[in-house]
């Protein structure tokens, strides 16, 4: 039986998610609470929130210090652009691919996080036991892991 038109799935864009939105800094702090980093659960205070105009005021500031500074040729790393794109709020939607390829996730988010930092740490060469969140981690350089994770989050 050929697929009619509308069926037909190639050609098209899918997402393909666990269809759970979160915002993104949640899911980073997830994600590094799941590499064993304990800033974003255990330290919260460790992060700092700034709303999006502050952000933007700071930046501003920043860019002209980096310019003059540099006579031009280089940027600071917290931009005008930067703050405005972590300030936005965007989800992924699955609709496309649940109802042209019958799409069902297999694992819900927390699942899926400890699932793939389970596999890069093994990537990476170090030994991964249960709850990564204990930071169960043994060989590799530094564990497997990087360097201490730390935030400034700017929100809107």
């Amino acid at each position: 039986m050929v697929p009619l038109d509308h069926e037909r799935a190639d050609g098209q864009a899918f997402f393909i998610t666990n269809a759970q939105p979160v915002y993104f800094w949640d899911f980073a702090r997830a994600v590094w609470a799941a590499a064993g980093d304990p800033t974003s659960l255990a330290y919260p205070k460790s992060i700092w929130t700034i709303n999006e105009a502050l952000g933007l005021a700071i930046a501003w500031l920043l860019e002209w210090i980096m310019w003059a500074v540099t006579a031009g040729r280089r940027q600071p790393s917290m931009t005008r652009g930067v703050v405005k794109y972590s300030c936005m709020t965007r989800y992924f939607d699955t609709g496309r691919a649940r109802s042209v390829l019958g799409y069902k996730p297999v694992w819900g988010l927390d699942e899926g996080v400890e699932r793939t930092i389970r596999w890069w740490k093994e990537r990476e060469g170090g030994k991964v036991e249960q709850g990564l969140g204990e930071k169960a981690v043994e060989g590799g350089e530094n564990g497997g892991m990087g360097e201490k994770l730390a935030a400034v989050v700017v929100e809107n």
